[in-house]
């Protein structure tokens, strides 16, 4: 013989006093954007034994339905200390992408600065070459130039005949 018995959520989360860990997640999914910060934190706060799932859980839930909240106000709304907060996996995660991104950030700005000084010892090669001396002048707005400027007037110093052609081409 088979009963089936249908339950409703919201009524067993409003008539259970401690619903638990389990249920608590539910709720606060089911919860109003509005009342998710309250009930995040009164989560948080009921599920000491479990506070490292819990908070994993209830990061994700909180990123999700309130996905305007920053890192250090998801840490207020559950009134977390620092260390708590670098031990979640969501944290971990992310820091872990920021790191990586910041690698790869380092290493392509590594790479460019490495092509932009390359490009201006060229040019000063060039330029010497060509005119054997630069005023002073001429120094801090080569040293200002972009790696793409610095390519561009490397190809351009072969048409020019004065220092003046140099001038007009920093000028433009």
């Amino acid at each position: 013989m088979r009963t089936d018995t249908l339950f409703y959520l919201d009524e067993v989360l409003a008539q259970s006093p401690d619903p638990g860990p389990g249920l608590g997640l539910i709720g606060l999914i089911l919860a109003e954007p509005a009342d998710s910060a309250r009930q995040a934190r009164e989560l948080y706060r009921s599920a000491a034994a479990e506070r490292a799932w819990i908070l994993n859980w209830v990061e994700t839930i909180l990123v999700y339905k309130l996905p305007t909240l920053s890192r250090e106000e998801i840490k207020m709304v559950l009134d977390l200390q620092e260390v708590d907060l670098k031990r979640s996996r969501f944290y971990q995660e992310i820091f872990a992408e920021g790191r990586e991104e910041g690698h790869e950030e380092g290493r392509d700005q590594g790479v460019t600065e490495g092509r932009r000084s390359e490009a201006r010892q060229l040019v000063d090669r060039l330029l010497r070459r060509r005119f054997q001396s630069l005023p002073a002048a001429i120094e801090p707005r080569l040293s200002a130039l972009s790696l793409e400027r610095l390519e561009l007037l490397a190809e351009d110093i072969l048409g020019f005949g004065s220092l003046d052609d140099l001038e007009r081409w920093l000028g433009s």
